[in-house]
């Protein structure tokens, strides 16, 4: 498959809005990622006590020049329903549609997300002035069926020490924001250049981070400063959106019902009613990787997750380990109470 260097970016929300079908109509999808140095800079527009992410991501395009043509939000949760609101009055990008998402992976959950595709489909048919075809969309999922199997190796080398964690990230990125004719390449010239063994090296304490959209990078930075080393990690931007392969057959109708289907049955984040697997998605993820301790970064005033993390503590608790939580501001740096509490934290795990 070739890339077209003229095809325009559309900027998406949620980790289960399906990026092949913005790729089926000659558009680069753009996972949405805050820029904005200071979250307080859209409280004209929300409350100061709102979820911190989404007012660092209204905060990132309030004054910002983008190269995105539109947008497609999701009812992923109050929060972004009402930056759905905000944004159609006071940011100069288009919205394409405000995509529901239903909360349950089952028969009738994949039906109505099946339904509610269509209706993105049809919408975007209208805006665009194209028909969508079964030869179009199988087009668009070979690339993204191949970098989920790129990102999957990747994630392997990097929890195995084969791969700095910046580099990773930065990787990682790469396959959020850029044509995915592009990423795959990079992605396989990294994979390429790689060792195929683990180097040897002093034993460090492994650390899983837990967070919404991801994770701040300082947070990153510092774990590994002080001396622990991060191996797995669970959010929209890492570990979630290593679905299972979307299929392929001829029939457009059968490619959407299992395109819904595969999103849906990806593991879970809190906003599923899905505790159980959920729970049960990361305790595997724990012994696989032979986990020590876990960070829990949450948006500050994130409902969905803070109100999870009870529950969270107590499961891990059971496997005897320890569980710090940090609330992100949306601040790219970390203050120092911050630095101190992971310092402290890490002393516990060596």
């Amino acid at each position: 498959m070739t890339q077209d260097t003229d095809r325009g970016k559309i900027g998406y929300f949620c980790s289960y809005v399906p990026k092949e079908i913005i790729y089926a109509f000659g558009k680069v999808p753009v996972r949405i990622l805050p820029t904005a140095v200071k979250a307080s800079e859209a409280e004209a527009y929300l409350p100061r006590n709102f979820c911190s992410l989404v007012k660092i991501t209204l905060a990132s395009f309030l004054e910002t020049e983008s190269d995105l043509e539109a947008v497609i939000h999701a009812d992923s949760c109050d929060g972004l329903r009402r930056l759905n609101d905000v944004w159609r009055h006071y940011v100069d990008i288009e919205v394409l549609q405000l995509l529901d998402l239903p909360r349950i992976d089952t028969p009738l959950g994949h039906q109505h997300f099946d339904h509610a595709l269509r209706r993105l489909v049809t919408r975007m048919e209208e805006r665009y002035h194209m028909r969508l075809t079964a030869e179009g969309l199988k087009r668009a999922i070979i690339p993204y069926n191949e970098q989920r199997s790129l990102l999957t190796e990747l994630d392997k080398r990097w929890s195995q020490g084969l791969i700095p964690t910046t580099d990773y990230y930065g990787l990682r990125h790469v396959a959020l924001t850029d044509d995915p004719v592009l990423a795959n390449a990079q992605l396989r010239d990294r994979l390429v250049e790689m060792p195929g063994q683990e180097p040897p090296s002093s034993r460090k304490a492994r650390v899983m981070l837990i967070g919404s959209l991801l994770v701040n990078r300082d947070l990153v930075e510092a774990v590994e400063d002080y001396g622990a080393q991060i191996v797995a990690e669970d959010s929209c931007s890492v570990g979630r959106d290593l679905a299972t392969h979307i299929r392929v057959p001829t029939n457009i109708d059968e490619m959407l019902r299992d395109m819904a289907a595969r999103y849906l049955d990806k593991p879970p984040c809190p906003r599923m009613r899905d505790l159980p697997r959920r729970l049960a998605y990361l305790s595997q993820l724990i012994s696989k990787r032979r986990i020590d301790g876990v960070i829990c970064s949450y948006y500050k005033f994130c409902d969905l997750f803070m109100s999870e993390y009870p529950i969270l503590r107590k499961a891990m608790h059971d496997l005897d380990l320890p569980v710090l939580l940090l609330e992100d501001e949306g601040e790219a740096t970390l203050s120092g109470q911050h630095r101190t509490r992971i310092e402290a934290f890490l002393e516990v795990l060596r």
